[in-house]
């Protein structure tokens, strides 16, 4: 838990951001693959050096995708907006571009007439609700006039959890969202995640042909 607080707390500098959201099951997954990739790559080397060699791009293809899926996406809170750090693109939403957030199918914030959602905080099941607590209303600032709260709202959904973190840092009878700041919202590609998937691919295209 000390690795995963240091990192997020390393990433958060990164970004200039205060509070760095991930999903537990992303984190799950990004371990458990560095296992299996210890293992296979100790298997290949069992096997010979050729084997080793042969077996590496499609290794480094499925690395950088585990990557791209499990390990990159965050949602990451700060003075200046939020930054949803997705598969392939990063989109920043400063606060006065902000105009709503919902949780409906995932984490999707809505500015300047578009929306942006977050893979790294997907809707949860219905079943989430039933062990919803006052605690967890207060938390997520849901009151009996909002009726019965969703399943995707609540604290035991990644989306709600994330959606609690940015209601801490914004609110939206505070202030209306400046149409002129919609101009602001930057939607950047992750050239070197891109780049990767392409190397790697072609990568294991070659040695499929070749072997």
């Amino acid at each position: 838990m000390r690795i995963l607080n240091r990192w997020s707390d390393r990433t958060a500098a990164r970004l200039g951001a205060t509070r760095v959201f991930r999903p537990p099951v992303g984190m799950v997954v990004s371990a458990l693959w560095v296992l299996v990739t210890v293992a296979w790559l100790a298997a290949a080397a069992t096997a010979g050096w050729r084997s080793l060699l042969v077996q590496l791009p499609p290794l480094a293809l499925l690395c950088v995708l585990v990557y791209a899926t499990c390990t990159r996406p965050l949602v990451a809170v700060g003075p200046d907006g939020v930054v949803l750090r997705n598969v392939f693109r990063d989109v920043t939403v400063p606060w006065p571009a902000l105009e709503a957030v919902d949780t409906r199918y995932a984490l999707t914030l809505s500015a300047g007439g578009r929306r942006y959602a977050a893979w790294a905080a997907p809707a949860s099941s219905r079943l989430s609700t039933a062990r919803t607590t006052p605690a967890d209303l207060k938390t997520v600032a849901w009151s009996d006039a909002d009726g019965p709260i969703p399943a995707s709202a609540t604290l035991r959904s990644d989306s709600g959890a994330a959606a609690a973190l940015i209601r801490r840092f914004w609110s939206p009878g505070a202030a209306p969202a400046d149409p002129a700041a919609a101009r602001a919202v930057q939607v950047r590609w992750a050239g070197g995640v891109l780049a990767a998937v392409l190397v790697t691919a072609a990568a294991t295209a070659l040695v499929l042909v070749l072997a």
